[in-house]
């Protein structure tokens, strides 16, 4: 059975025992062992790119820190992490989400290798 992918918000907390895709920071190409890890791609949205958004938000509003509120079209070309509590810095809406998006920095995607492949 497949695994649904998951996010891990620092290389330190990769985990060792899931066999699915993971979305990692940008920062574990400093410590990327190819024996280790295969890079599946990366968490862009555009249509050039292996990767596509498994969801597009509707009608979306960024809202800024300061109450401005501006398109969030934005919110549909990378990984977001959806929020039940309204984050204190910008964050977006959308009418086909509930609660509040955060946009995540690009994250790249990997999962486990083994000796004969994958696990």
């Amino acid at each position: 059975m497949q695994q649904s992918p998951i996010e891990v918000p620092y290389v330190d907390a990769i985990p060792s025992d899931y066999d699915g895709v993971m979305g990692v920071p940008i920062t574990f190409l400093d410590k990327f062992n190819p024996q280790q890890f295969e890079i599946v791609g990366w968490a862009r949205g555009r249509d050039e790119y292996e990767i596509h958004p498994t969801k597009r938000y509707v009608n979306p509003k960024q809202h800024k820190p300061d109450g401005k509120v501006s398109n969030g079209g934005k919110v549909n070309t990378g990984p977001n992490i959806l929020r039940k509590n309204k984050p204190s810095k910008t964050f977006y809406t959308a009418d086909n989400a509930d609660g509040y998006l955060e946009q995540l920095y690009m994250r790249i995607l990997i999962r486990h290798r083994t000796e004969n492949g994958m696990r």
